[in-house]
């Protein structure tokens, strides 16, 4: 059975980025050919599986999973439009955390997880409002990128970044392997109507598997996506 088209689009909730991020990325739906939980019978691996559940808080079953994730490509494709300035969580009211903040958070977790898991690509990172592709392998690589972006700013061209990917990353270390593509953003793109969205996915090549993680509460945009 193929795997879906954009997976489910999930708000991200405060203090479960890690979590939720997991949960998309390691669908066991959405694993190359041939990758199965049995490749974790050594006594390291079951001590770095261990030791990641007790930093990320991740149930046992996704870090057996992210465990497999060797050989393939991911990418991600990041919003930097200007709302995603907006103010998310007000805890700490002398630093409000902006969705910005939380969007450089969970990356930082992402590249975490994946040196856990000897992933030492990491992954490609492309913002819609940036022509650069960052290949961030290290937490030092992605400070490096947030340090010239102190804030998002711009609109959001989905469409255009998504037919960057929709027939595969050519910029990938394995090109003939599968490609995970994670979308993170917070509204509806100002390049297309959402119906064109969900015709260029349905249209990808088989070797790509996108997820969109939302980073916004908003029902309505949620649901949206939802349907991609």
């Amino acid at each position: 059975e193929s795997p879906t088209v954009g997976g489910r689009a999930q708000t991200r909730q405060r203090g479960s980025s890690s979590r939720r991020l997991a949960d998309e990325m390691v669908d066991r739906r959405r694993l190359p050919a041939g990758v199965t939980p049995g490749l974790l019978s050594g006594a390291s691996l079951e001590a770095r599986l261990s030791a990641m559940q007790m930093e990320l808080d991740l149930p046992e079953e996704i870090v057996r999973d992210l465990l497999s994730v060797g050989g393939t490509d991911i990418v991600v494709i990041a919003d930097d439009s200007s709302s995603m300035n907006t103010v998310s969580d007000t805890t700490d009211y002398m630093r409000p955390l902006t969705r910005w903040g939380e969007l450089r958070t969970t990356l930082a977790k992402l590249v975490h997880m994946l040196l856990v898991v000897d992933h030492s690509d990491g992954f490609a990172l492309k913002f819609l409002n940036d022509p650069t592709w960052y290949q961030i392998t290290s937490a030092a690589a992605l400070d490096q990128v947030f340090q010239a972006k102190p804030a998002a700013r711009g609109l959001t061209p989905l469409f255009a970044n998504l037919q960057l990917i929709a027939r595969g990353y050519a910029g990938g270390k394995n090109p003939e392997s599968d490609t995970i593509v994670l979308i993170l953003t917070d509204g509806q793109p100002s390049d297309a109507k959402m119906p064109q969205i969900q015709a260029l996915l349905q249209g990808r090549a088989k070797s790509v598997y996108c997820t969109f993680v939302m980073c916004t509460e908003e029902d309505a945009v949620v649901e949206m996506y939802n349907k991609c």
